[in-house]
């Protein structure tokens, strides 16, 4: 386990003037920590394998990144933000000399990872999917091996490649993002196919990315938190064997006192989607669900 907590006193701070990189076999616990990234391509990431959690009582502890780039928060269990601060990306509202623009937050409970092979063995064959990754890849073709395949299916099989070839920190973001792309579409399609709606296809990729065995029960709670990215950055939270809480249905004045409405909810304030999977419910209550000067929501339960 991890620990902010020492003895009687207040949750530690730990501080890093870069991406950082904080992992537990078991769980972790009142820990607040912030970060500076100056590249987009800077990852931050905290990973338990069994809960990452906030108390109640305690408004300080928080995950929090200033500059571009992402946060990935991970946990085989719950993730549970307590009455804390929350999970918060900044820019450089804190730092001007910071590039402009946030970190993008990723939040998963139930799993330590996404099959993500096992998704791009099932996506590899669609259509919105292939004309992604060819445009994906161009971005990136030093991962491409020689010029691009005049044949159709070579040139597939050379993306593929390509792709799997590119570290974690690039590929990963590519893969979810395509995964709530076609979970989008084939919501769409269920709809405009007029009786009662199919949405057998949205399972398959569910199935893919998660299959069963790969993830057990975690669920994302805010409680009287949030998470939110104030300088731009999407929102994505994956809990394949749970659901999300985003407030409570009846708040505790004495708990809240201290907190505005503004720090509880899912919030990207500067522009970003909030995307999320779950088994289970999605529960606002008396909490909120923003995108502030644009972005999208989407919510596949």
């Amino acid at each position: 386990d991890i620990t902010g907590v020492i003895g009687a006193g207040e949750p530690t701070l730990a501080e890093f003037n870069e991406a950082v990189h904080i992992e537990a076999a078991g769980d972790i616990r009142e820990l607040s920590v912030v970060s500076q990234h100056i590249r987009k391509d800077d990852v931050s990431s905290i990973t338990a394998g069994g809960d990452i959690a906030f108390a109640t009582g305690t408004l300080s502890t928080k995950f929090q990144i200033n500059g571009p780039g992402r946060l990935d928060v991970v946990a085989g269990g719950n993730v549970d933000l307590g009455t804390g601060t929350g999970i918060v990306t900044r820019g450089n509202v804190d730092n001007f000399y910071l590039p402009e623009g946030g970190a993008d937050i990723s939040v998963l409970a139930g799993a330590t990872s996404p099959d993500y092979a096992g998704f791009l063995d099932y996506a590899g064959d669609k259509a919105g999917f292939t004309a992604a990754l060819t445009a994906f890849v161009d971005k990136h073709a030093e991962y491409r091996e020689g010029p691009r395949e005049t044949d159709a299916g070579l040139a597939q099989a050379q993306d593929k490649a390509a792709l799997r070839a590119m570290p974690d920190a690039l590929s990963t973001p590519f893969l979810r993002g395509q995964f709530f792309s076609l979970l989008r579409g084939y919501g769409r399609e269920a709809l405009a196919g007029g009786g009662e709606p199919s949405y057998a296809k949205g399972r398959e990729a569910v199935a893919a990315m998660f299959p069963s065995g790969s993830y057990g029960k975690g669920n994302i709670e805010l409680f009287y938190s949030q998470i939110k990215t104030e300088q731009g950055g999407d929102i994505e939270l994956l809990a394949p064997g749970g659901g999300i809480t985003v407030g409570v249905a009846n708040p505790n004045q004495n708990l809240i006192k201290n907190k505005k409405a503004s720090e509880q909810g899912l919030f990207t304030v500067r522009g970003g989607d909030i995307l999320a999977y779950l088994r289970d419910d999605f529960l606002v209550n008396q909490s909120r669900v923003f995108t502030l000067d644009g972005g999208d929501i989407l919510v596949w339960a």
